[in-house]
């Protein structure tokens, strides 16, 4: 009500509540000597995963990207650190991490880090980009809702699709029988990173800040650019992510547990 009545002399008032987002309960799987149980979080108990035990032993950029993916946005989830080895490895270094590493390190070793625009593009290529741009609209549909997990899931299939491009092209065969078609390739490649880039920042803004350090070219969504960009450059490319190792979450587990047994960590 006190909203509505800001509106003077016809304008519009400030714009009402639209969407009170609301999440159900994350619990964490703990290690007991029964095994493995799923149990309600608890910081009187201690029953919790605090976020400088966290950092101390992962970087910000993974633990924010599983916090996404399991977000208890339309019911009860749980925290594993098992899963979240297996989420950071599968999907953010196996999917998004090896799609940017292999495109920047391949461009690196074979074109000197050039990537200029070609003169032509094939039907196919172009075919690629309005794809991408079909797939941009679904994750922003899903970010806006508001919906991260969805829309993270959205950057996944963003991930995949560019992959299976960079697959089908098989740019390892080309650059030796067909060196234009391979700059073709790797151009496609540099747009698709940098749309991958641009939407995957709100998940993992440390490893796209580096990406800037090394990749010269627009980081921005395929359906913004005006034009197509003269080209990208590559320098000093290096791997954003790196992989979470078993000893890692046995470490980890064992911390909660002993927590939870009220022994000193």
């Amino acid at each position: 009500a006190q909203l509505l009545g800001t509106a003077e002399d016809g304008e519009e008032p400030f714009i009402l509540p639209y969407d009170v987002p609301a999440n159900e309960f994350m619990n964490l799987e703990v290690v007991t000597g029964d095994g493995r149980r799923a149990m309600q979080m608890s910081t009187s108990r201690n029953l919790a995963v605090w976020l400088h035990e966290a950092l101390d032993r992962f970087p910000a950029d993974p633990l924010r990207f599983y916090l996404a993916s399991n977000l208890p946005e339309t019911g009860d989830v749980v925290f594993s650190w098992r899963d979240f080895q297996s989420r950071v490895n599968s999907d953010l270094i196996g999917n998004l991490g090896n799609y940017i590493n292999r495109v920047l390190s391949f461009a690196e070793k074979y074109f000197g880090g050039e990537i200029p625009r070609p003169e032509e593009l094939p039907e196919g290529a172009l075919a690629v980009l309005e794809d991408f741009k079909s797939l941009e609209t679904r994750y922003e549909t899903k970010m806006l809702a508001p919906r991260p997990r969805e829309a993270l899931g959205e950057l996944m299939a963003m991930g995949r699709r560019a992959n299976r491009f960079f697959d089908a092209s098989a740019p390892w065969k080309t650059r030796k029988e067909d060196p234009e078609q391979t700059r073709v390739t790797l151009y496609i490649c540099s747009v698709l990173l940098g749309s991958l880039a641009y939407h995957a920042a709100p998940y993992v803004p440390d490893a796209i800040e580096r990406l800037r350090g090394f990749f010269d070219g627009p980081i921005a969504r395929v359906s913004d650019l005006d034009g197509l960009p003269k080209g990208y450059r590559v320098n000093g490319a290096e791997p954003l992510f790196r992989r979470i190792e078993d000893d890692e979450v046995a470490a980890a587990e064992g911390q909660l547990a002993r927590a939870v047994r009220g022994e000193a960590s």
